[in-house]
């Protein structure tokens, strides 16, 4: 699908977003606490605190425009009438934000707090144009805070983005960034060492129950999967193989299920590296 930059602004009119142009900032908080959230955002926002975690969240969300990361993501055919049904509109920061109509803020999972894992996740998702998230892609993040931000960003709702030719879908980043800051910690001097890094080395990886069918051909494409608690392909990468491997590699690797990878007795979200055969002639 061609990636065109849209010449084209929201014919609907909108109110400014309360937040000036931020999504949310996470958990109300003051400044001092949150480095990515001005005073402003924060202010005449009621100070809530979470019983549950012994620190503060802080998920600091952005949209934000990018042009080649949307090959990563499969076509999507617009089904409005009126709207140009092979292509996709990119849509820059302002615009999007404005666009929003309601958001789930990410929670922090349990299991990264635990292990101090925290950073950023930067997710690429296509809106249709009924202002529903259809497709979200996961470009960079920790699989235990990508799985939590998935979930709530599909939940998110847009005013569909309008054109001459009617409604149509288009595309952006989204940037989560989970930070936990607590009044017991002073600064990340009181965070084990590589933290991921430990983790990953307590973790068992995924296991595919069932290995795919045999084809005609050894071709095959290689895919990053991220496997959900449940053993379900929920996000696909590309990383070696034609256009045309890839697209039929990713059909079939939607189908396979795994054993989730295990944290000790509990099942937890893990990406797994996999060569997936390819039928012959696909290249």
């Amino acid at each position: 699908m061609p990636w065109r930059k849209s010449s084209l602004s929201p014919t609907a009119k909108s109110a400014p977003h309360p937040e000036g142009g931020r999504i949310l900032c996470g958990m109300p908080m003051p400044a001092a606490l949150s480095p990515g959230c001005d005073r402003a955002e924060n202010r005449g926002q009621p100070a809530r605190a979470d019983r549950r975690s012994r620190g503060w969240i802080s998920a600091i969300l952005a949209v934000i425009l990018t042009g080649p990361a949307a090959a990563l993501l499969p076509a999507v055919t617009a089904a409005c009438q009126g709207s140009p049904g092979d292509q996709i509109f990119q849509v820059n920061r302002r615009e999007a934000t404005k666009l929003l109509l309601s958001t789930t803020q990410p929670s922090y999972p349990p299991l990264a707090r635990i292990n101090y894992i925290g950073g950023h996740v930067r997710l690429l998702i296509t809106v249709d144009c009924q202002g529903r998230v259809q497709e979200i892609h996961v470009l960079l993040g920790h699989p235990f805070l990508a799985i939590a931000a998935l979930d709530a960003i599909h939940r998110w709702v847009y005013r569909p983005f309008q054109t001459k030719t009617g409604p149509a879908s288009f595309q952006t980043l989204v940037d989560v960034n989970f930070s936990l800051v607590g009044p017991d910690t002073t600064g990340l001097a009181k965070f084990p060492p590589q933290p991921e890094k430990f983790l990953e080395r307590s973790v068992v990886p995924p296991q595919l129950l069932r290995p795919p069918g045999r084809t005609e051909s050894n071709a095959t494409a290689r895919l990053r999967v991220l496997v959900s608690r449940k053993g379900r392909v929920v996000d696909v990468t590309p990383l070696s193989g034609s256009k045309a491997q890839l697209a039929a590699a990713r059909k079939e690797v939607i189908r396979w299920r795994f054993r989730p990878a295990r944290w000790g007795n509990m099942n937890v979200p893990w990406y797994l590296d996999v060569d997936v055969p390819t039928p012959a002639g696909r290249s």
